[in-house]
């Protein structure tokens, strides 16, 4: 059988892009079936055939405008110098404005109490509004989606904190992280997780994914050994904030100030590293991505190990490694 021509439409998607549904992007080809020609996307291998029984020629008409898909949000770049050795608040104010989905969006911050952890999303974020919860072992999940009340004769859903921040791409304040009870763990491995598959379902039956801004401050005054293993592998940015802000300390009396550093400096706090995981290794890549130094990156991913990650990548990439 004579393979038949290609319509108006499928001539004039030949060659052009193709936004897959899997998130990649692919080309129209022209492939040869059994029924005729049609275009195929070299990606995700959409077909796309000529409508069943039109075989003539095509005429020479001006074909419809293709829908364009929504380009894809892009992370924002930082700015700032950033080095290992600038002052954590320093270094966080010049990092978390361009936190949020899509880039890296998962930030825990740990160290003595009064050093500004809870405080900082205002700062960092001062065009949005940041939903704070306090967990405890009391903590349930309509803490942090919402639950159902009596309005007149009718219920109805009030949104918690999380589900705001969800849909409206606002910085979600977990504070005390590490009394979380274990009734919302599988709730916060959701809202921790990747964007890419990050998705929780209301009691109203309708499903949410994180909008464009949405981020998670969680904070504790424990070591991150505190949470457990999966809860603090989802972190992308695990950040030791041991001396207090320099906005509260300024509201101080010199000599005062002076006492309350030498008090936090005299705080014993034992350090904290973590070996590369997937999701760690992934998290550097986000970072760097950033505009970040590698050895920044790595520091603020895996805290007391860094000096050891970063001797294993070197020799890796000088050749050291067996492959």
């Amino acid at each position: 059988m004579t393979p038949t021509t290609l319509s108006a439409t499928q001539q004039t998607m030949l060659g052009s892009p193709h936004k897959c549904d899997t998130g990649g992007e692919g080309v129209w080809r022209k492939h040869v079936g059994r029924y005729g020609e049609y275009i195929k996307c070299s990606s995700c291998g959409r077909k796309y055939h000529k409508p069943r029984g039109a075989t003539a020629p095509p005429q020479p008409t001006a074909a419809p405008e293709l829908p364009l898909a929504a380009a894809t949000p892009q992370p924002r770049r930082v700015t700032a110098t950033v080095t290992p050795t600038m002052g954590v608040h320093d270094m966080l104010a010049a990092i978390c404005p361009t936190l949020g989905v899509p880039g890296p969006h998962r930030i825990l911050l740990w160290g003595p109490p009064g050093t500004g952890k809870s405080s900082g999303p205002a700062a960092w974020w001062p065009d949005k509004t940041a939903e704070r919860v306090a967990l405890t072992e009391d903590s349930a999940p309509e803490d942090l989606m919402g639950y159902y009340t009596l309005k007149g004769m009718d219920t109805q859903y009030s949104e918690g904190p999380a589900t705001r921040a969800l849909r409206h791409g606002r910085p979600l304040v977990l504070d005390e992280i590490d009394r979380t009870s274990s009734s919302i763990v599988s709730l916060l491995h959701a809202l921790l997780d990747d964007v890419k598959i990050a998705e929780v379902t209301l009691p109203t039956g309708e499903t949410l994914r994180p909008k464009e801004g949405y981020a998670v401050v969680a904070t504790t005054n424990q070591s991150p050994q505190a949470l457990h293993d999966a809860l603090l592998d989802r972190f992308e940015m695990i950040v030791l904030v041991d001396r207090p802000h320099p906005g509260a300390m300024a509201q101080l009396a010199t000599t005062l100030r002076a006492a309350v550093l030498a008090g936090y400096k005299s705080m014993k706090v034992e350090p904290w590293g973590s070996a590369l995981s997937v999701r760690r290794g992934l998290a550097i890549e986000r970072l760097v991505a950033l505009g970040l130094s590698l050895d920044v990156a790595v520091k603020l991913t895996c805290g007391h190990t860094t000096k050891e990650i970063l001797s294993v990548l070197a020799s890796q990439s000088s050749g050291g490694s067996a492959k």
